[in-house]
């Protein structure tokens, strides 16, 4: 009985690290026009409450937009022609896990940031081929022209990384 107890606890466990994984990071408060995400590959479209996952890249099309709330209360809106890869998301203030990092490949982005600007402003960057944005403050804006290159040779995704 003991053993099967320890089993029980192990997978368990197990199994609370692995829903953890596939925890949705934000959802889709506002989308106009065509907003597409890309995930694992494949793109399909995305409607107000879907919920969006660390590596989704975000897109919009001409004439359209996407308002986003991330777990931590941070806004983010993204006007036409947009994409915006959600790198890296962690809001776990009790483990002490607090990070976000985003790419802007083109478009604009209106950023507000929520509870990581205000617990850990040094964890939150937002990439674009021309530099990265620190969080110094609550509030940025951000534009991207078109066919611009990251330093690494990409457009929107992370050397070695899928999605």
């Amino acid at each position: 009985m003991r053993k099967l107890s320890l089993v029980v606890l192990v997978l368990s466990l197990l199994g609370a690290q692995v829903a953890s994984a596939a925890d949705p990071i934000g959802y889709v408060k506002t989308a106009t026009g065509t907003t597409t995400v890309v995930r694992a590959g494949a793109t399909r479209p995305i409607k107000v409450g879907d919920a969006l996952y660390e590596n989704d890249t975000l897109k919009t099309g001409l004439e359209s937009s996407l308002g986003v709330t991330m777990k931590d209360g941070t806004t983010l809106s993204a006007g036409p022609e947009t994409e915006l890869l959600l790198d890296e998301y962690a809001y776990a203030p009790q483990n002490n896990e607090l990070g976000f990092a985003a790419r802007v490949s083109q478009g604009t982005l209106d950023f507000v940031s929520g509870m990581l600007g205000k617990l850990a402003p040094e964890s939150v960057s937002v990439e674009t081929p021309t530099g990265v944005i620190g969080m110094r403050g609550t509030h940025f804006v951000v534009r991207v022209e078109p066919g611009q290159k990251f330093p690494d040779g990409t457009s929107a995704r992370r050397a070695g990384k899928e999605g």
